[in-house]
């Protein structure tokens, strides 16, 4: 039993220890750097983080001064992205950015624009769109092109506040963000944090992993306490 138990616990931290790393904080050139292995929200993994080239007419804001801040939960995973850029009068900035998020079963996706400080004519816009269960097939030059899995949409925010959608469970979700900031003809906008949170359940086989290694591991370390295990 004692034996059982040790193999049961080596290969359970064996299979955790094999599973992409811990999102951290950071900025957002790291988290492209990540490629496909990607880094763990909880029990889901993001990863495939890519940047698109802006419309004609707007500055692309830089990956490097963008910092991303990831809330870490099995349920409602989330990363917030948050720009410094300040747009002027006739100024125009944006961020298209593109990732993936799997590994459990997904019923729901929020977007939320905060942070800006506007005047006069200014306007902030955070749009997503987002495909269950497959990716977006490019379609040059439309944007984002059609989605191969089941079904697809758009959430929008102005200036500030949060949209949401429900769904069916779905196992991945490629989200594709746009952001922009617009000073407008007379106006400016400074700062803007978009953030996706995401419902989500544990799939059965992550979730029985990673409660059987840490449920093992302390069998093990009450067995070692009671002298039944010598190491």
């Amino acid at each position: 039993m004692i034996r059982f138990l040790l193999g049961a616990a080596a290969f359970a931290m064996f299979s955790l220890a094999s599973a992409a790393s811990i999102c951290t904080p950071g900025p957002l050139s790291g988290y492209i750097g990540l490629g496909a292995a990607g880094c763990m929200l909880g029990t889901s993994t993001v990863s495939s983080f890519v940047i698109y080239p802006a419309i004609t007419g707007a500055t692309a804001i830089p990956p490097a001064s963008i910092s991303v801040l990831p809330t870490n939960s099995n349920s409602n995973p989330a990363l917030a992205f948050t720009s410094t850029a300040s747009a002027g009068a006739n100024q125009l900035f944006q961020l298209l950015l593109g990732y993936t998020i799997s590994g459990s079963l997904f019923t729901g996706d929020t977007v939320t624009l905060s942070g800006s400080a506007i005047s006069g004519s200014g306007v902030g816009t955070a749009i997503q769109n987002y495909c269950l269960g497959g990716t977006f097939v490019p379609n040059p030059p439309n944007f984002p092109g059609p989605c191969s899995g089941s079904s697809s949409g758009t959430l929008s925010v102005l200036n500030s506040g949060s949209d949401s959608v429900a769904f069916a469970p779905a196992t991945s979700i490629a989200v594709l963000n746009d952001l922009t900031l617009d000073g407008g003809a007379t106006g400016s906008i400074t700062g803007a944090t978009v953030t996706n949170q995401f419902n989500a359940v544990p799939e059965p086989a992550s979730f029985l992993l990673l409660t059987s290694g840490l449920g093992i591991g302390l069998l093990v370390r009450r067995y070692l306490k009671k002298g039944v295990i010598n190491l």
